[in-house]
């Protein structure tokens, strides 16, 4: 099975139709500032139009138990402020902040903890990368290098691919029992978050049942991530760290997916960051997925920080020295 990676990697993309959409009223995803309107490096509070330098942005999200940065997966330029989150973070709480990523799952964690300890070696990990993320480590080097470095707990969040292939080919209540037992709290429930998802795969040329399908595997992955999260922070390891949660777009915006159902399970204060893109380059057009979203009365994060878009392909056009 393909993760549905295809469905959250231009995920800021979509958030950029939807809140450059004002109509003739009050906007609720950016009440005070059209964020298409936002200069590169700019750094939005959505809630009061106000703009902030880095540092007080790093400042604001050193106070939060938990900070979520919601990413296009493929965006050299979301990953560079993901890096100036982590790093900022650290350098405010050193030894206090641990990452939590949804690229791997939780079976991967031994090699993940071997590898940030200097105990593997940067290929072999790459091998455990590739089989649970695909061939895109360079996207992420910076970050774990960084994480390696300084010896920071790095928590694997995401669940294993035979329980989301189970989830995606039938229902919950036609699950195995050894299956069943395995699966976190499931909401399927929460309309917004529905409406949400249903725009994002009216997108794509699928019937009704598949839908659901995908559906099901989105909340299993949310409610996984939220569990293995929410547990972290409890634990004796946890209960006094900050946790910093990169994931794709989706899982974030509005709150809708990590985000409030890491808060069911453990009410702590946590912020979202989402990178915005605001350039991006004629020959990337293409990647925009033209959405039609619903309204919804929250905005989709607290801050948007506005980025260009490159990726690993425009690095090696470049011409050398």
């Amino acid at each position: 099975m393909r993760r549905p990676i295809r469905f959250t990697r231009i995920s800021l993309f979509l958030l950029l139709a939807g809140c450059a959409a004002h109509g003739g009223g009050l906007n609720p995803a950016a009440p005070y500032r059209d964020p298409a309107g936002l200069a590169k490096g700019q750094i939005l509070h959505i809630a009061t139009g106000r703009i902030l330098s880095e540092k007080e942005l790093l400042d604001y999200l050193s106070c939060y138990r938990v900070v979520f940065v919601g990413e296009t997966h493929d965006s050299l330029d979301d990953h560079r402020v993901e890096l100036a989150v982590l790093r900022g973070l650290y350098e405010r709480h050193p030894r206090k902040l641990t990452l939590g990523l949804e690229m791997l799952p939780w079976k991967t964690q031994p090699a993940l903890d071997d590898y940030i300890q200097g105990k593997m070696d940067e290929e072999s990990f790459i091998q455990v990368w590739t089989r649970s993320w695909g061939e895109n480590f360079p996207y992420y080097r910076e970050i774990l290098h960084y994480a390696r470095a300084n010896r920071i707990k790095v928590l694997a969040l995401n669940t294993d691919d035979d329980l989301k292939e189970a989830v995606r080919k039938a229902p919950l209540e036609d699950l195995a029992p050894d299956l069943a037992a395995r699966l976190p709290e499931m909401d399927l429930n929460d309309s917004y978050h529905r409406a949400m998802a249903m725009a994002v795969f009216d997108a794509h040329p699928m019937g009704v049942r598949d839908k659901e399908a995908l559906y099901r595997v989105q909340v299993l992955w949310d409610e996984a991530m939220a569990q293995r999260a929410a547990r972290y922070l409890a634990s004796p390891e946890g209960e006094k760290k900050q946790l910093l949660i990169f994931s794709g777009g989706n899982h974030v915006r509005y709150g809708l997916g990590i985000p409030r159902r890491l808060f069911r399970r453990v009410p702590v204060p946590y912020v979202i960051v989402l990178p915005f893109a605001v350039e991006i380059p004629k020959n990337k057009q293409d990647r925009i997925m033209h959405v039609k979203e619903p309204v919804l009365p929250m905005p989709p994060a607290d801050f948007l920080w506005a980025v260009g878009y490159t990726d690993l392909d425009d690095i090696k056009k470049k011409p050398g020295p």
